[in-house]
Parts: structure tokens; C-alpha cells; sequence
């Protein structure tokens, strides 16, 4: 029988070292979390609102400190290449003893892994499925980190990418969804504000008009749409105080190396 972690700690502060699953999700700030927690910890706050909150990294580093979780799921899930996985070629490199084990192996390796990840931090935490623009008001902190929208006006769509758990999810409506015209059996495209360069400002406004008075913190690329000057007079015009931090960051799906930015609105 395999021993549970000791969920209580001592020390009014626990290092980010529990053995959460690995994951690969595109978005995720799994490799980023320390650093925001680098540019935020010192600030005063008891509560936090992650709008967009998808594989819960950040969430769970900040209630590893003792903040009061407030968390809106985004629909996230990994969707793998389902061609690349299936094809019946030769597997010369490593992936091909994951690929051919047995799923059952996987369940109980990756359950396993989630328990083992459970902790308390004393703090009635919630998560939430609704608009963000709808979400509650009031809590101390709010982190915005919003999908992706490139130079060249191309929005990152999770829906479509995680296209597997949401139909698990929605499994009685999913026929509803597809689009049976594409070769592939994509979903049926569902328009963002997020996802519309001649939109998304606005909509980084509402958000940030919503919440104006909380501290706010926003996660962005440096080369995208909006701008890192429009977002940051955007800010200002809410915001009497507002720091920016950049770090370079190499992307999985990208090439080339571009700037996660962190700006805080105090």
C-alpha cells in the first residue's frame, strides 16, 4: 500500500515541492509559477481570483502560501496528435514505451500522482464555471493571464486544442458541437472577444473595470496583441501604480524566443 503524504506542514510558508503531475499544457505557467510568486508574494493579500485559471499551477502555488483560492476553470486539456500517435510506423525514440502502454497503467500511475499532490492550506477554496466577465468581485488579488494573441492577429483557442475532454464533459451534447463538413471532425468555431484583435483590448478593459479595485495581475506575451504600451496605459488608467516584469521564455510550440510579461496594478 502506498503511504499518503503528510498534508500539514509546520512552517507557515511550504516550499513549491509537492509532486504535482507533470503536464505539457499549452499555456501553462507551470514553469513560470516561482517567478510570479517572485513578483507578487510581498504584496498584502488574503484572497486571489485566478479568471483564467486552466491547469491550476498558479493557483496551487498561491495556496501553498495561504491565500484563499478562487479558481474559473478554462477547459483546458492536452490534446496529442492523434495521427502521430496512431500511425503504424517503427518507434525508433522514447515516447514509444508511453505510447504502448497499456491505459489502465497510466490511470493508476497518474491517480496515484494526483493523491499524492493533495494538500490543505486551510483556506475555503473554490472553483467556479461562469464568464469571466461575470466572475465575483472583491477578492484582494486577481490574476489575469487571458489566451494568447499573436502579432499577426491569431488567437490561441483552447477549445478547439483540448477538443478530448470537453467531449467527456459535455458527452450528451457533443454530436451538437461538431463541424461534420471538416475533414478532421473539428468543433463548430465559437467566437471570443479573446480571440479578435479588433476586440480583445476591450475586453482586457471590462475585466479590468470589473476588478479595478483589487490588486490586479496580468500574464502576457510582449509580442502580442494588445500591445505591452497599451496594456499598460490601460492599466494605468485604472491603477495609480504599475510594475512590469519580463522573462525570457523558450516556448514548446514556438521557435523562437519571446518575453512573458507580468504587470501589477496596485
Amino acid at each position: 500500500m502506498t503511504q499518503q503524504l503528510s498534508l500539514f506542514s509546520s512552517h507557515p510558508e511550504r516550499p513549491f515541492n509537492y509532486p504535482f503531475p507533470s503536464t505539457r499544457y499549452q499555456g501553462s505557467k507551470r514553469a513560470l509559477v516561482n517567478w510570479i510568486w517572485d513578483n507578487v508574494g510581498h504584496l498584502t493579500f488574503n484572497s486571489m481570483l485566478d479568471v483564467f485559471g486552466g491547469t491550476g499551477a498558479v493557483i496551487a502555488r498561491f495556496a501553498l502560501c495561504q491565500a484563499c483560492i478562487i479558481k474559473r476553470p478554462y477547459n483546458l486539456f492536452h490534446r496529442a496528435n492523434l495521427y502521430i500517435r496512431t500511425a503504424n510506423v517503427e518507434r525508433s525514440f522514447g515516447n514509444k514505451i508511453t505510447w504502448d502502454t497499456p491505459f489502465e497503467a497510466h490511470f493508476r500511475k497518474f491517480v496515484t500522482e494526483a493523491n499524492r499532490a493533495i494538500f490543505d492550506n486551510h483556506h475555503a477554496n473554490r472553483a467556479i464555471q461562469t464568464d469571466a466577465f461575470m466572475t465575483p468581485i472583491g477578492a484582494d488579488l486577481v490574476y489575469i493571464d487571458p489566451p494568447y494573441l499573436n502579432q499577426h492577429g491569431i488567437g490561441v483557442d483552447y477549445r478547439d486544442f483540448y477538443h478530448f475532454l470537453e467531449g467527456m464533459m459535455n458527452y450528451d451534447s457533443w454530436y451538437t458541437q461538431i463541424d461534420y463538413a471538416s475533414k478532421h471532425r473539428r468543433l463548430t468555431p465559437q467566437e471570443s472577444e479573446w480571440t479578435q484583435p479588433k476586440t480583445i483590448l476591450s475586453a482586457f478593459e471590462k475585466l479590468i473595470a470589473r476588478h479595478q479595485n483589487s490588486i490586479l495581475v496580468i500574464s502576457y506575451r510582449d509580442d502580442g496583441i494588445p500591445s505591452k504600451a497599451d496594456l499598460i496605459a490601460l492599466l494605468k488608467s485604472y491603477k495609480s501604480d504599475v510594475h512590469e516584469a519580463q522573462k525570457s521564455q523558450q516556448y514548446v510550440l514556438s521557435h523562437k524566443k519571446s518575453h512573458e510579461m507580468l504587470l501589477i496594478g496596485l
